[in-house]
């Protein structure tokens, strides 16, 4: 019988950086296109921003963008979980695919999406119905100012609904944590694979929260070294979000599939075992 199994942080970690020359050499086309995307999208937008087709420019930008990045999870889990039988599982050239196993991705996207926008509207409307019957809104004109008031006052009775806020936002966090197996857990068992994530990472939330957040790092350096760039240097922003970008699409996004599928192998044989 299976049984709740927990994960070694610091092994996942290894393996997450252990798994970035696989990541490169494996899926470097798809990526090399996510960073092309990353690059050119937004100025693509920004110039047709006035123009009468602006809005079309928009969707198929945005379409591109989400279906890059789907061939990208789908070539990274593909060599994370399965390794030298990746291109058996249908790993294209340079990671360029796109089939079953990226229509089930987007389908589990989807589906967590909708489950964390539903819990937090939860939290939202407990935390509206609480406030609404407090006498911390008396006096403003509506709602939205009262609630923006408790955050800058910050005394007394304001103290309970900012520690219900923070633990909302932190339990939205576990949850998005847990339910970021189901990409991991979906390529591995050949099938959509949705809220059973949240069983399987019952116990290891904070774990694979602290996990993402150390996986983050880079985000950080990426930021001191753009400060080194002169800011008084027309291109500086420009260069800081190519920074961003590459730092995004070629060790952020690679570093988080390793973490979360060794995290999720070691979960599936601790429940074998």
């Amino acid at each position: 019988m299976g049984h709740k199994a927990a994960f070694s942080l610091k092994k996942a970690l290894i393996e997450a950086v252990g798994f970035l020359p696989t990541a490169w050499s494996g899926a470097w086309l798809v990526l090399l296109m996510l960073l092309t995307v990353g690059l050119l999208v937004p100025f693509l937008i920004w110039h047709a921003a006035f123009g009468i087709w602006a809005p079309w420019i928009n969707i198929v930008a945005q379409a591109l963008g989400l279906v890059v990045k789907l061939m990208a999870l789908g070539a990274l889990y593909r060599l994370a979980i399965f390794r030298k039988a990746a291109r058996v599982e249908g790993l294209g050239l340079g990671g360029v695919q796109f089939g079953a196993p990226e229509v089930r991705i987007l389908a589990a996207l989807i589906i967590m999406m909708i489950f964390l926008i539903a819990i937090a509207a939860t939290f939202i409307l407990i935390f509206i119905i609480a406030f609404n019957l407090s006498p911390l809104g008396d006096g403003y004109r509506d709602t939205v100012s009262g609630v923006m008031a408790i955050f800058s006052r910050a005394t007394g009775l304001d103290w309970l609904f900012i520690v219900y806020a923070v633990l909302a936002v932190l339990a939205l966090f576990l949850l998005t944590a847990r339910l970021s197996l189901m990409f991991a857990a979906t390529i591995a068992e050949r099938r959509l694979v949705t809220l059973n994530a949240l069983a399987l990472g019952e116990g290891n939330g904070l774990k694979l929260m602290v996990g993402v957040l150390l996986l983050l790092l880079p985000y950080p350096l990426s930021v001191l070294i753009g400060l080194k760039i002169p800011q008084d240097d027309g291109d500086a922003i420009f260069l800081n979000y190519g920074l961003y970008v590459g730092v995004t699409a070629l060790v952020i996004l690679p570093l988080s599939v390793g973490f979360f599928a060794s995290a999720y192998r070691q979960m599936r044989l601790g429940q074998a075992k």
